[in-house]
């Protein structure tokens, strides 16, 4: 698995998002699924046009996952990964 950033689009960038969306929407959710993108083929063509394969490091996920569940956990929103990577949020 890869994981798409840019000079833009950094953990900065992902966590401060995050952050406003739920901020934004808690009062309609009880639930937030989040996802990992997985490099299949097309994905890992438009990864490298796009992102030049700037990848997150596997540090820079523990991070995201654990600092996406503390921002739902402010609001009691329940967050799931989608597949495979559950654990992150333990």
């Amino acid at each position: 698995m890869k994981y798409l950033k840019n000079k833009k689009y950094n953990l900065n960038y992902h966590l401060k998002a995050f952050s406003k969306l739920i901020d934004f929407t808690h009062h309609s959710i009880s639930n937030i699924v989040i996802s990992f993108i997985d490099l299949y083929k097309n994905v890992k063509k438009n990864n490298e046009k796009i992102f030049k394969n700037r990848n997150f490091l596997p540090k820079e996920i523990d991070i995201l996952a654990k600092e996406f569940k503390n921002i739902t956990d402010k609001y009691n929103l329940n967050i799931f990964t989608c597949c495979k990577k559950d654990e992150l949020l333990r």
